[in-house]
């Protein structure tokens, strides 16, 4: 359940890609830090199963912790990156948390080794530039933020691999797809998430899916 944000509107969804198992490793997450910020995440821990989602479990509390906390999103993941350790846990975690500013319309995203959010306003739809940096639990390198501006109304999509990978396709074509299933509606936010999950999720993918969308209400 998403908390109420003042100006924000949020839909969300999860897709199991096994039939019959419903556990795994996606997942996201939104949090109010204050009366003007608000704090997201998405992830995808590697594999499935108990481990997987324990591991899951213990990053999405972790992480939803250091953003109310205060911690910038290059912080947060820098701190989480030293609690997962691929040769000792059997997992690592693609992560991309992010800190939204209702005031001056900016988010900020850091980002290990995930898939980059698609932003649909001010006439363009696009994918936002992040700094991708490793993913949690193969170490060794700081990460980075970046901010960048929402336009009034826009809609920021952030999502796991899950969504757009098909075996045997490259990953761009999938990308593309996405941004071309985005490009055509103009639907309220339930809606426009669910032409997206029915047009993307045809071909059935083998992976678990996560998607969380943010609106901008002005």
């Amino acid at each position: 359940m998403s908390p109420h944000i003042s100006g924000l509107e949020t839909a969300v969804r999860y897709v199991p890609g096994a039939k019959g198992v419903d556990i795994g490793g996606d997942w996201y997450s939104v949090v109010a830090i204050d009366e003007d910020r608000f704090g997201f995440v998405i992830g995808d821990v590697s594999g499935r199963g108990i481990s997987a989602a324990t591991i899951m479990a213990a990053l999405r509390y972790t992480i939803r912790t250091l953003m109310l906390e205060g911690n910038s999103p290059a912080s947060v993941l820098d701190k989480c990156s030293k609690h997962l350790d691929v040769i000792v846990d059997g997992h690592f975690a693609t992560v991309m948390v992010g800190i939204g500013d209702m005031r001056t319309h900016e988010v900020t995203l850091s980002n290990a080794g995930h898939l980059n959010p698609l932003l649909i306003g001010g006439g363009r739809v696009e994918y936002v530039e992040t700094k991708v940096g490793v993913p949690l639990g193969v170490g060794g390198q700081a990460y980075e933020s970046v901010t960048s501006s929402s336009p009034p109304n826009s809609t920021l999509i952030a999502f796991t691999d899950g969504l757009i990978e098909r075996r045997g396709e490259g990953i761009d074509i999938g990308l593309d797809r996405l941004k071309e299933s985005a490009s055509m509606t103009r639907q309220p936010l339930e809606d426009t998430l669910n032409s997206i999950i029915s047009a993307l999720t045809q071909d059935a993918s083998e992976d678990d899916i996560a998607v969380l969308a943010l609106r901008w209400l002005n």
